[in-house]
């Protein structure tokens, strides 16, 4: 008989601040600090060995405007560690919780009988509400049952100051995003808060003691709904001495079709990928590194998710599937990117997973989309430079993939770096791609095919798009494809003899006729090589991204479209 397996020990740690001093507002960075020591109780060391044995230690603090936040993400903080800092491996990321999390992987020995640790935190502002704040240690080490523990400390508002001064949402496209446009804004000893808008016009004043001036409290203007192409509000505050301080933000409604999205401060982007329209994920590649962010607008900014991004899958195509991000094979446009890893990313954790390898080839170029609950790769370009029209379809239970090769060969020529979608209609689903290479930088396809859920076989669509006289506008060196409400769009670059043109087509596909509009200001950088071209919906947005076989500095551009109502 088998011995009973030996419960896990009580783990032996504790956690307390030992220095904290955290004003909120402008100008405190070298003077903003908490040190926090961690400790064995026990007599002696905390180690975990064997097969599949790990450690691991979290430092996470609480991020946004209220009073359990420590800072807002963008503030920043700085983190420190003290006796026998090699021992830790240290990766910070923030997670979607409104967290910003310090992980650790643990040496073998975690800490010596009796022994302590300190972090550090310093060099950080908080443009938050004044109150405790909440952070939290926690540890995962094997033969130990969990541990975790939350701190608090408390921030003050000693000076005279605008802690925060925000737009929500922070641009405008919709008649309801005026109507439920909201500034919020927290002060500490003011006297008076004026909020302007043009010209220094006065749109409310508020008296010290009021809303809108309670020292350290929060408050939510709602009356005010901006108008104009770019509308800049300024709070004015005012101290018992008539001294002032003034806080400013623009305000842009965003009207015509096409915008340019301003992101290069993070490298270009490379990956994106839409969560059920919460955020948007974006992997931006600088100087050839690859970081994760995400963005519930991200128009008007970008934050952190995860300092890392697997190796060879910086450009991979996306998909969100299962309420979680998944990178499969390899890249988009570099045919020095050829493999078959998948790699899934838990936003809760902040972790990356790799899983199995999938029993189809090697490959770049290829497509990906989700379809009936089922992940789908399409075609590519495998390791000895050859294309392909194989089509695999798979499945999740749990962890575990389960794929499966469509039966029979796709009417299509094999292809890469090609464009495709699918229409889940009532009762059915279809599936289309479009254009592609016969292998990078090669001539381009200009066919487009579907398989539908009643034929289940592959069809050519005989409608090509054709420019306002009639001609065919020429053969597609990049193009993305996106079914919205209801009508399959294209958007694309074509090349006819020396011209290249940006066009944004919309099928109306009982008259098999294609509807015609320009791109403006496109992806002209990519110039007239071939590129892939994505195609993102978010919150009703569209957002595009092209991208060439560059990997380390790409002359990529990220537009925003506004399609039509």
């Amino acid at each position: 008989m088998a011995e009973p397996a030996t419960p896990p020990k009580t783990l032996p740690l504790s956690c307390t601040i030992v220095e904290a001093n955290v004003e909120v507002g402008s100008g405190k960075k070298g003077t903003n600090k908490i040190v926090i020591q961690i400790t064995n109780t026990d007599t002696a060391p905390i180690t975990f060995s064997g097969m599949g044995a790990k450690g691991e230690l979290k430092l996470a603090i609480s991020t946004g405007h209220g009073r359990e936040h420590l800072t807002t993400l963008e503030d920043g903080v700085a983190l420190d560690i003290t006796q026998n800092p090699n021992r830790w491996v240290l990766n910070p990321r923030k997670t979607l919780e409104g967290q910003l999390i310090w992980s650790f992987k643990l040496s073998k020995t975690v800490l010596e009988a009796t022994a302590g640790l300190r972090f550090t935190l310093s060099n950080f502002e908080s443009h938050v509400d004044p109150g405790p704040a909440t952070l939290t240690i926690s540890a995962t080490i094997s033969g130990y049952t969990d541990y975790k523990n939350t701190l608090s400390v408390e921030k003050k508002s000693e000076q005279f100051d605008i802690l925060y001064f925000t737009a929500d949402p922070p641009y405008l496209i919709t008649d309801a995003d005026k109507r439920n446009f909201k500034l919020t804004w927290n002060t500490a000893k003011a006297q008076r808060a004026v909020l302007y808008s043009f010209a220094k016009k006065m749109v409310a004043e508020f008296e010290s003691g009021n809303p809108g001036c309670l020292s350290g409290q929060p408050y939510v203007y709602d009356k005010e709904e901006p108008w104009a192409s770019t509308t800049n509000y300024e709070l004015t505050i005012t101290d018992d001495t008539d001294k002032t301080k003034c806080l400013a933000l623009s305000v842009q409604l965003l009207t015509g079709p096409w915008h340019s999205v301003k992101s290069t401060s993070h490298g270009y982007p490379a990956v994106l990928c839409s969560m059920n329209d919460v955020q948007l994920y974006g992997i931006f590649v600088k100087e050839g590194k690859g970081r994760l962010y995400s963005s519930p607008y991200p128009y008007a900014k970008w934050l952190l998710e995860n300092e890392q991004v697997p190796d060879g899958m910086l450009t991979s195509p996306a998909v969100y599937w299962q309420n979680t991000l998944w990178l499969i094979g390899g890249g988009a446009a570099d045919p020095k990117l050829r493999n078959r890893e998948i790699w899934s990313y838990d936003g809760d954790a902040g972790t990356w997973q790799q899983h199995p390898q999938p029993p189809w080839t090697s490959r770049m170029g290829h497509a990906c989309v989700i379809m009936n609950g089922q992940l789908w790769v399409l075609g590519g370009n495998d390791d000895t430079g050859t294309s392909l029209n194989d089509v695999w379809v798979a499945t999740l239970n749990g962890d575990t993939l389960t794929w499966k090769k469509q039966d029979g060969v796709p009417g299509w020529k094999p292809r890469c770096m090609f464009a495709a979608t699918t229409f889940h209609g009532e009762g059915y689903y279809k599936l289309w791609i479009y254009g592609g290479l016969t292998e990078p930088f090669s001539d381009p396809f200009e066919d487009l095919w579907y398989w539908d859920s009643k034929g289940q076989t592959w069809q050519p669509y005989t409608a090509i798009p054709q420019d306002s006289k009639k001609n065919p506008i020429g053969k597609p060196i990049g193009a993305a494809l996106m079914v919205l409400n209801g009508q399959l769009h294209l958007f694309g670059s074509f090349r006819s003899g020396t011209i290249v043109e940006q066009r944004h087509f919309i099928l109306q596909e009982g008259q098999k006729t294609w509807g015609s509009k320009e791109v403006d200001p496109g992806w002209n950088p990519q110039q007239d090589n071939t590129f892939s071209l994505v195609a993102v919906q978010h919150k009703g947005l569209v957002f595009l991204r092209s991208l060439d076989y560059r990997t380390r500095d790409n002359p990529t551009t990220l537009l925003m479209h506004i399609p039509p109502k």
